[in-house]
Parts: C-alpha cells; sequence; structure tokens
C-alpha cells in the first residue's frame, strides 16, 4: 500500500490539526513519580525504589494555558537497550524525539516517557515467560496512570506550570509501549487481570504434592491496577509497589497504538476509550489479529493476545470508535488510504509491507549506524533510514491528528461537539446540544424575577419565575386552590373530619361533595377485614383479620381465631407457620414463635464441639474445636466483586466456612469438606465481611472486602 504522504485534505495552518509553531522546548528528565523496579532483583535481591522520569515537549513561544496532553511511551521488549537486543528502547529513540516534536508543533504538551522494564523472555518454561511478562505489562500500566496523575496534581496543586488541561489526555504506545497503551486503555478492574491465562500452579506447601491455582498477579502483593496502593511480598517483605499521587484520576480520552497489542479480547468493553492503531499485517512478533506474542531473536512463544485488527473489530462492535465517524467523512487522503483496508473499522491503518520486508514491523523506526545493535535492526528492516520513517510518521500524524480531536472535542475538529442543556424536560433544553454541561434549569429550582417586593420564586410548569402563593395544590382536595403553586399543607379530603359548627352533632366528616357532614358512620374501612364496613366513613379501630383472635361465645372453647373464612374457629393449634423452618407444623393455625432454621444456633449436647448450627438435614451438629492460628488459609482475590475461593494451606478438608457482616451477624455458613472452595456473596451488600473458616487443624480469621 502506497504511504499517503499528502497534506491533510483542504486544511490550512491549524492546530492541534498542522503544526502551527516552528520551534520545541525540550525539558528532560522532569521526575514524574517512583516505583519499584525488579530489573535488578538477581543481582540484588530485592526490588528498589527507582524515579520515573520524562521528556517534557512544549511549543515554543505559546501563550495557550489549558493544553491537552499527550503522554508518549516508547518501545523497548520491556528490556534496557542494548541489552534488549534491539536498536530502540528509550524515550530519546530518534523516530520518539521527531514525533513528539511534532505533536508539540501542533500544540500539544507531550511527555515521552520511561518506564519500569524487567522480565525473562528466556525463562525455560513458557509459564514463566508469561508470568514475568504480565507483570512487566502491569507495572506499566501502573507507570502510565502514575504519569496521567502527575499532570493532574501539578494542575491542582502547583498552579499548573505546564498549561495543561486535565480534561483532555491521550496515551501513545509504540511498540512495547502500545502494549502498555492497549492495557491502560481496557483494564477497568483487578478481575480483568486474574483471568485463567494469566494464573498458574503452586504447591502448597511445597512438597506436598497440593497444587492451588493463583493469579500471576495479586493486587496485596503488587499494588492496584492504578498504583495507588502499597505493593508488599509478603515472603520477604519486599516493597513492590509505591503509591503516587493518590486521589486523582487515572482516566485519560484516547489511545494511539503503533505495533502494540492487548493483552485479552475480554479487556475490550463498552467501558473503554476510543482507540486509533498503526500495524503492519505482517509482523511476526505482534499478532495483526488474534495469535501468539513471538520473543524476537529467540523466537520463542510467550503467550495468545489481540492484535490492532481484533481489538478494533471489538471497538467497532462496541461502538467506542464512533467520534471518529465524522472525521472519515472529511475525504482527506490519509482516511482514503486506511479505509482500502481497515474493512471499515473507523481508527485501524493497516501498514502493508510490500514482499520481502513482511518482518518489518516497524518502518516509522530509524537510528545511526554506529548503534549498538545496528545489525539485529536491520535484520527486519533492511532499507531503515530517516526518510522512510519520517514518511511512515507523516501518515500516522496525518491520520491520528482529527481522531485525537474529535475523541478530545478540541475546537475546530471536523466532529466538535457542542455543548448544553440535553434533558428534553428541563426549561433551557437545547436541541442542537451534542454534550450536556450541567447547565439544565428545571420546573421546581429557585429563580430571581427581578421584583425586589418578592422572595423565594421559583420556575413553574410552565417554566416561568414566579413569586411563591401559598395553597393546596392537590386537585382532589376539598379546598384545592386552583390559583396557588406552593402548597401549605392545608388540604383536607372526603373522609377527613371536620366540624360543621352544631353542638348537637359529633364525628362530622367531609362527605364525597365535600360537605361537612354529621352522618358519620364508624366501622371498619378496610376492605380485606373480616368484620368491613361498605357503610363506614370513619374507622374506628376495629377492623378484625384471619388469625386475629375472637369469641365464637362458646364457654367451652378458648384460643379462638377467624379462620381464612372469616370463622371464628375454636381449633385453633398453636405452632411454627413458616414452610421452610425445621419444625414447620402444617395444621398450625396460630404462629408460636417457635420456627427454627438452618443455620440457626443449637446445641448439640457435645462439650467437644462449638458453633452448633442446624445443618441442611436440620439435625443440630457442631464442628470439633482446634486452635486459632493467622495463616492457615488463602483467600483470593481480595477485595473482589463477590467471588473468591478459599483454600486450606495444609491440604486438608475444610470443615466450615461461616461469613458474617459488620455489624457481627453470620449472614453464610457452609460445611464444604473439601480443600479448595469458591463461594459467593456476590448477593450480599458491598462492604466489610468477616470470613471465618475451620479445618481439621486450624482456625482462622479473615476480613474481606465485597467491591
Amino acid at each position: 500500500m502506497a504511504l499517503a504522504m499528502l497534506v491533510y485534505s483542504g486544511s490550512s495552518a491549524q492546530r492541534y490539526l498542522t503544526e502551527v509553531f516552528t520551534d520545541v522546548e525540550v525539558q528532560s528528565d522532569v521526575i514524574y513519580g517512583v516505583n519499584a523496579t525488579v530489573l535488578a532483583y538477581p543481582q540484588l535481591g530485592q526490588a528498589i525504589p527507582q524515579p520515573l522520569a520524562m521528556d517534557l515537549y512544549t511549543p515554543s513561544g505559546d501563550t495557550e494555558t489549558n493544553r491537552p496532553v499527550i503522554l508518549y511511551f516508547h518501545t523497548g521488549n520491556f528490556l534496557p537497550t542494548p541489552q534488549n537486543g534491539s536498536p530502540s528502547g528509550t524515550k530519546t529513540d530518534l523516530n520518539v524525539v521527531e514525533m513528539c516534536s511534532r505533536l508539540a508543533r501542533m500544540g500539544y504538551v507531550v511527555a515521552s516517557c520511561d518506564y519500569r522494564l524487567g522480565w525473562n523472555p528466556v525463562a525455560t518454561t513458557q509459564e514463566e515467560r508469561v508470568n514475568s511478562l504480565i507483570n512487566a505489562a502491569y507495572r506499566g500500566v501502573q507507570d502510565c496512570r502514575t504519569a496521567i496523575r502527575y499532570f493532574r496534581k501539578l494542575e491542582a496543586e502547583n498552579a499548573n506550570p505546564y498549561g495543561i488541561d486535565p480534561t483532555r489526555i491521550c496515551v501513545w504506545g509504540q511498540g512495547t509501549g502500545g502494549y502498555i497503551a492497549f492495557a491502560a486503555a481496557t483494564i477497568n478492574q483487578y478481575s480483568d487481570i486474574a483471568i485463567p491465562k494469566f494464573t498458574r500452579e503452586i504447591e502448597v506447601p511445597v512438597g506436598s504434592g497440593n497444587f492451588i491455582t493463583v493469579p500471576m498477579v495479586i493486587e496485596e502483593i503488587n499494588g492496584d491496577i492504578f498504583g495507588t496502593s502499597v505493593g508488599i511480598n509478603p515472603m520477604d517483605g519486599d516493597t513492590l509497589c509505591y503509591p503516587n499521587h493518590v486521589g486523582y484520576s487515572s482516566d485519560f480520552n484516547v489511545m494511539v497504538n503503533m505495533g502494540g497489542a492487548c493483552g485479552d479480547s475480554s479487556w475490550v468493553t463498552s467501558n473503554d476509550v476510543p482507540m486509533i492503531s498503526f500495524h503492519a499485517p505482517s509482523d511476526p512478533f505482534a499478532p495483526y489479529g488474534i495469535g501468539t506474542v513471538i520473543v524476537p531473536g529467540f523466537n520463542l512463544p510467550v503467550v495468545e493476545v489481540s492484535g490492532s485488527y481484533h481489538v478494533q473489530q471489538l471497538a467497532g462492535m462496541f461502538g467506542l470508535n464512533m467520534p471518529f465517524a465524522l472525521a472519515d467523512g472529511e475525504g482527506d487522503v490519509y482516511t482514503a488510504q486506511a479505509n482500502t483496508y481497515n474493512n471499515g473499522y473507523y481508527g485501524l491503518y493497516p501498514l502493508n509491507r510490500p514482499a520481502g520486508s513482511e518482518a518489518d514491523s516497524a518502518p516509522w523506526e530509524w537510528w545511526n549506524s554506529d548503534n549498538a545493535n545496528n545489525a539485529n535492526g536491520l535484520l527486519t528492516n533492511p532499507d531503515m533510514s530517516m526518510e522512510k520513517g519520517m514518511a511512515y510518521l507523516d501518515t500516522i500524524q496525518g491520520y491520528s491528528a482529527p481522531r485525537i480531536m474529535c475523541a478530545m472535542n478540541l475546537a475546530g475538529s471536523p466532529c466538535e461537539l457542542i455543548a448544553g442543556c440535553t434533558a428534553m424536560e428541563a426549561c433551557n433544553y437545547n436541541p442542537e446540544a451534542d454534550v450536556d454541561d450541567a447547565s439544565c434549569i428545571f420546573p421546581g429550582e429557585p429563580c430571581d424575577d427581578g421584583d425586589p417586593n418578592t422572595i423565594g420564586e421559583f420556575y413553574n410548569t410552565a417554566c416561568e419565575c414566579v413569586a411563591p402563593i401559598e395553597g393546596c395544590t392537590v386537585m382532589m382536595a376539598c379546598n384545592y386552590n386552583a390559583d396557588a403553586n406552593t402548597d401549605d399543607g392545608s388540604c383536607y379530603f372526603p373522609g377527613d373530619f371536620c366540624d360543621d359548627g352544631d353542638p348537637n352533632t359529633t364525628g362530622e366528616v367531609w362527605d364525597m361533595n365535600c360537605e361537612c357532614s354529621p352522618t358519620a358512620v364508624a366501622g371498619c374501612m378496610d376492605m380485606a377485614a373480616c368484620n368491613y364496613d361498605m357503610n363506614a366513613t370513619v374507622d374506628n379501630g376495629t377492623c378484625a383479620f384471619p388469625a386475629d383472635p375472637c369469641d365464637d361465645g362458646d364457654p367451652n372453647t378458648t384460643g379462638e381465631i377467624y379462620d381464612a373464612n372469616c370463622e371464628c374457629s375454636a381449633v385453633a393449634v398453636a405452632g411454627c407457620m413458616a414452610p421452610t423452618a425445621c419444625n414447620y407444623n402444617v395444621e398450625a393455625t396460630v404462629e408460636d414463635g417457635s420456627c427454627y432454621f438452618v443455620g440457626d444456633a443449637c446445641d448439640d449436647g457435645d462439650a467437644n464441639t462449638s458453633n452448633d448450627v442446624y445443618n441442611a438435614n436440620c439435625e443440630c451438629e457442631g464442628v470439633v474445636s482446634v486452635e486459632e492460628v493467622e495463616s492457615a488459609f488463602l483467600v483470593y482475590p481480595n477485595p473482589s466483586e463477590g467471588l473468591f475461593t478459599i483454600s486450606n494451606l495444609d491440604g486438608t478438608s475444610i470443615q466450615l466456612i461461616e461469613i458474617f457482616d459488620i455489624t457481627g451477624k453470620r449472614v453464610m455458613s457452609l460445611n464444604p469438606y473439601t480443600s479448595t472452595v469458591m463461594v459467593d456473596i456476590t448477593s450480599m451488600a458491598k462492604g466489610i465481611y468477616t470470613v471465618k473458616a475451620q479445618g481439621a487443624n486450624a482456625i482462622q480469621t479473615i476480613r474481606i472486602q465485597r467491591m
């Protein structure tokens, strides 16, 4: 496919769409956070704190103080160069500097971000390669989100020194950085990471032959998906995650990927941001569709992922890239070229490579000939040159520019949205508004009619600003006031008590004609009662219902009640009337409060047992008391959305599981008699619960969080 090396169709110089500045200022090695790196773990035996640095690009001479931000993450295979065997892998790669400079000349604030490195691409087992890679990607996502929060914190607390708009942020990833960008755009909760392909089997305890399945990434150890919680390895106390800029949002508006892939298709949901992807379909290392990641140079398989094409299919299914629809209608040469090959998926630009260059997965890269890995780079990019790389960057810049503008709703974009009130029931509804700006005004809200003699004005149902007129506003009331717009609580209705002024009458009520009538009839006015009186106009509290006590007039009977036919029956039988109770009495006609149920406490008479309850067979049984210890059981994930697993670390059966809410009330009791059991509390309210697990050798109490 020929490159689209033309200027954006019909455009003159326009900020964010073309380069409108001549020079760029670069501030190097700005520290945006500190976190633990495992890169030197084999030598030091521990993770150590690493300053996280970025190079900051801004347009020279710019007076704008509310500028969108682009965070650029370079490639490098999660290893330092030259050890990664690639001529690229730093925030100062030649193509990275060029792309960041172009974006800054377009008016953006651009940060070329370093991130933590370290994984084992040549591990002897595929499981270990997957484990080290997903942990590396997880750290990259934490660092990406830390950088986002860094800018928001500066804007909020440090007078916004870089003049950024904290509501408009783009994450841009190249190669390995594309994996980070995809993951940051799609991992919305910890459960996204704890899926079967990213779990492994461990032996607990070692040498026991008892294996359990655990996630490769555990929040308590690695920190949360945002990098805002402490992560500590319980085996040696090593800190693996330090929180940065807690309290600020990690959200962003749009993602750009150059040659990366998404860890799993399940990560892509309707909650994700719009995505722009550039990818060589013949890429042998990062699949274009669904395929396995291959370690360059060693050709070792790692894990199945979803490449740009498959992700853009899913994005189309969820409508994520609809903001690009209007950009597609602009008729520019970049869009035309992309749409020739992208099967109509908004935001996807396939970079088809010619025969003989199929392995060239990053044609936008170039480097100097004295690069330590020059020979390795030429194996896949034999015609590498600055001219070639710049031509590809022209296409990437031209195709992404209007789409980023659309996703951020920047002024002058092909799909700029109109802000206004979008609620049709509002007084100031704007039918032309695309985005609600929280300006809606509704009937009942306060206003000012400009008259200094009135107070308490409000919008009426006709959206007029009126002063309050008090009275009864209920149309069914006897004293309804059609002029009133503020109810004063004075309404009275047929059946309400009244006084007709005649000292010789009592019990008067308003009749159906709203006349105060002295002909009140006292009686039961509840139609469900046995003694309902259809003529009653005043309820005298005498209503009687089935199961209420009564007197059949027979001195030889006692305990009579009204039966289902409202007959006063002397054959009352006291007992438990709950069908689900263990002691349900089908013949009982009077509930005596004696019901007991499965899970209720009881006493089995055995002094060696505790926590006696009625089991599923309504038999009273307990468990043999054992000593409570601190680490006999493993509960994960914690927090969870209601599904978690409990494993007995000594491999013996779990005899009893009890769950108590924050008030101490037991809300669940199980007798699994297996060493590992999945517990479901999704039907329970979100909050903190206490799990008490008991096996043959130990008891442990564990606090869990239902999210």
